[in-house]
């Protein structure tokens, strides 16, 4: 995992991925493709979909469909979960939410925080709280 992580972000991250690689096998099989998505999605959370589908030469259907059959999971869900736990990251280092959110491409700071919400179920500054920023 990427520097400066907490051990509470660690833990998440590997819980996600682990719950990704649990899920049933009689789905197609991951391709290289979907790797090194999943590998730039971690490296750069901000990142829009049509722009990882224009990078792989697909169209955002065809890129949304490919997740699906392979993960069994969106890559909506999956990006959501990934800023989610680099947002947990970059609070930690006592950034403001506004300057994250920007930096994790949301459209503001409301938006990061609903998102943030849905996927943690409590909002960023009460989540560092309680986990002891």
């Amino acid at each position: 995992f990427p520097s400066g992580w907490s051990v509470c972000t660690a833990i998440a991250a590997m819980a996600l991925f682990e719950a990704i690689v649990n899920l049933p096998t009689h789905r197609a099989p991951r391709t290289a493709l979907v790797e090194r998505i999943l590998e730039a999605c971690w490296r750069q959370p901000e990142l829009p979909i049509p722009a990882i589908a224009n990078a792989c030469g697909l169209k955002v259907r065809t890129l949304e469909a490919l997740f699906h059959d392979s993960v069994g999971v969106s890559l909506v869900w999956i990006r959501r979960q990934i800023r989610a736990m680099s947002a947990m990251r970059m609070g930690q280092q006592e950034r403001r939410w506004a300057e994250i959110a920007q930096q994790l491409g949301y459209s503001d700071q409301a938006h990061m925080t609903n998102q943030f919400r849905q996927v943690v179920g409590l909002p960023p500054d009460t989540f560092l709280r309680r986990t002891g920023r």
